[in-house]
This record gives C-alpha cells, sequence and structure tokens, in this order.
C-alpha cells in the first residue's frame, strides 16, 4: 500500500503508526484483498517485527501454546518461542504482533499501540473524525 493508501485506512480506524519504540519505522504495508487482514511491517535495519490486523473477535479457545499475559496493564496472550507472538483483541478487531526482536523491545511496541488505540484509534475517536468529516461537508471554507 502507498502512503495515501495508508492513510485511508487511518481514517478508517485502522491502527497504522509510522514509527513503534526501538525505533522501529514503518517500512511496508500490505493488505489481503480477501481476507482484509492488514499487514504492517515495521524496522530499523537490524530487528523487525510485524503487525496484523484484521476484523472479528479472538476465539481464545484456539490459542494453542500461548498464556495469558499482561503489558501496559491489558490482557493479551503471549507465545514467547521465536518469533515472539503476542494477541488480543478490542472493539471488534483482532491484532496480532510477530516479532524478530527482544521480548523488552516487543512489550514496548504492544505499550505504544494499547496506547494508540486509547487516544487515537478508540471508537469515540473514529466517530469523533467521522462527525467531522461529514460536518466537512456542509462548510464551504473546509
Amino acid at each position: 500500500l502507498d502512503a495515501a493508501a495508508v492513510e485511508h485506512l487511518r481514517r478508517q480506524g485502522w491502527m497504522c503508526p509510522s514509527s513503534l519504540p526501538g525505533p522501529l519505522d514503518l517500512v511496508d504495508a500490505r493488505r489481503d484483498p480477501r481476507s482484509g487482514v492488514l499487514h504492517l511491517s515495521y524496522a530499523d535495519g537490524i530487528d523487525s517485527l510485524s503487525l496484523f490486523q484484521q476484523r472479528g473477535r479472538l476465539d481464545e479457545d484456539r490459542l494453542r501454546g500461548y498464556r495469558r499475559d499482561a503489558v501496559a496493564g491489558h490482557r493479551v496472550w503471549t507465545h514467547r518461542e521465536l518469533p515472539g507472538r503476542v494477541v488480543w483483541s478490542e472493539d471488534g478487531m483482532v491484532y496480532t504482533v510477530v516479532a524478530d526482536t527482544a521480548q523488552r523491545t516487543v512489550e514496548r511496541a504492544v505499550a505504544a499501540l494499547y496506547r494508540a488505540s486509547d487516544t487515537g484509534g478508540g471508537r469515540w475517536d473514529r466517530l469523533s473524525r467521522g462527525l467531522n468529516q461529514v460536518a466537512s461537508w456542509f462548510n464551504p471554507l473546509d
């Protein structure tokens, strides 16, 4: 996906930060046309991390090999064998982080993603952006 497509997804409420702690920069964005799964790749030249997002609900009964854990005070499921994986669900979206990096980097990235969803990608923020967009249609100066 190009930068315009990523920005469009952001406006639709998808979490697409341009960077994550590490510092890891967004280097690639793809979306499967059939499943709708969004795959964002982050890297710093040595470490890499992938964030997968898909609409739906996490089926916790099918998480074999994962353990219940907490990151930044939020419930997640982790699989610590390499590559490390962290899975969680909120607001009708399932998030999966797959990382080839230190566990501390993964935890910092997941904490940042939770903060982003609390402040920039939560349902109230999406609703507010949507209402602002509708209002702009009636504003001749916008």
